[in-house]
């Protein structure tokens, strides 16, 4: 084997010194380049040694940076403070002290101006809903609050926008008229004939309609009741607990009529004939409730007294009341279990639609052939 001190010729492969510039053997020029390979060489391997590690250490540091990159991006810039506008916080306190004095009005007012001035602000928001939510905890309207002294010209306040619909009333007039069963055959509950005097009083020209009610339940955020398919605005609602149609007329000011004001009121004018120009019931609404007002009015001015659906009324139900009734305003027994609905329904035959006949339910229940209209 070779040794270090020996080298091999190039052109014949003879063992040759490492200093010879020529082969012994052959006789060729052995050449500079031959002696510089060993070092050419090893300048290779160096450099290959130097970019393998120049390239390990290249990419810890890229690794480091897109790490610290990452890490910067993932941690949130902390925003600027929002610049001071005092009169931006003058207004939440103006706002403060006029919630505490219980002027929600201007209180509310306040607070919106704030949002608009300084929209990227939260505060006045925050305060906004934590006084929405107080006023609802409390049952109260979040509504302008009325000056403590009025113009004595200025038009009385509207009580919302459920009162659309209803504003006007139909006013009977004061005085007597025949309550109960005046014609042979009817069921004993209508019997006798009493005569019945009323004051003055308002009723609304048709019952309440799904549009009004469904306005009603968003203003106080009571859940509506699921309706007929097909139902439009202008149908009447239906599925309305007598609990749920008192609330909606006291909502208005007004009231559920009493027996004696609602049968007061389906004979007034005498309609005649009756009672198909009038109603829709058994014979002729092919099974479904219709819109209001799409019969003409059967007398005063009022709609759908007959069919169409049932109304509740404010009495309590007794199948004897009229044989110890009051002749004067007559409200019903003092308690019952079931409450007076009248007029009939789209479903109900002809002899459900007389101005006597009387039906009654639990107040606690409705049903798709049951509404109201409410007076005053």
């Amino acid at each position: 084997m070779t040794g270090p001190s020996s080298a091999h010729c190039p052109h014949c492969g003879a063992d040759i010194s490492p200093a010879a510039s020529a082969c012994g053997f052959c006789g060729k020029s052995i050449g500079l380049s031959w002696l510089l390979r060993p070092v050419l060489a090893g300048l290779l391997i160096g450099c290959s040694a130097g970019l393998l590690v120049g390239g390990a250490l290249w990419w810890r540091a890229a690794v480091r940076q897109a790490a610290s990159q990452e890490a910067a991006a993932a941690t949130p810039a902390a925003s600027p403070a929002p610049p001071v506008d005092p009169f931006y916080d003058d207004l939440l306190d103006k706002a403060e002290a006029d919630e505490a004095r219980g002027d929600f009005r201007m209180s509310v007012s306040l607070l919106l101006q704030a949002m608009n001035l300084r929209p990227e602000r939260p505060a006045a928001r925050e305060r906004l809903e934590r006084l929405r939510s107080k006023l609802l905890l409390e049952h109260r309207e979040l509504a302008p609050s009325q000056p403590a002294a009025a113009a004595p010209s200025a038009p009385p306040p509207e009580a919302g926008p459920a009162t659309a619909q209803s504003r006007d009333l139909v006013t009977i007039s004061a005085g007597p008229f025949l309550m109960g069963a005046d014609m042979p055959d009817r069921s004993p509950d209508e019997y006798p004939a009493h005569e019945v005097i009323l004051p003055a009083f308002g009723i609304e020209p048709h019952e309440v309609t799904v549009e009004s009610y469904r306005r009603f339940c968003s203003e106080t955020r009571r859940p509506f009741p699921r309706q007929p398919f097909g139902s439009t605005p202008r149908h009447p609602v239906v599925s309305v607990t007598w609990h749920d149609a008192r609330a909606y007329c006291r909502r208005l000011g007004r009231r559920l009529p009493t027996e004696a004001e609602w049968e007061k009121a389906a004979r007034c004018g005498n309609p005649q004939p009756w009672p198909q120009p009038y109603a829709w019931f058994m014979e002729d609404s092919e099974g479904r409730c219709h819109p209001v007002k799409e019969k003409g009015p059967s007398g005063c001015d009022l709609y759908d007294l007959y069919g169409n659906v049932w109304e509740w009324t404010a009495d309590w139900y007794s199948a004897t009341y009229y044989d110890r009734s009051p002749k004067d305003s007559p409200r019903g027994p003092r308690a019952g279990e079931e409450r007076v609905l009248r007029g009939g329904a789209f479903d109900s035959p002809r002899e459900a639609l007389p101005p006597s006949f009387r039906d009654k339910f639990s107040p606690d229940t409705g049903a798709e052939n049951r509404g109201f209209r409410c007076a005053k």
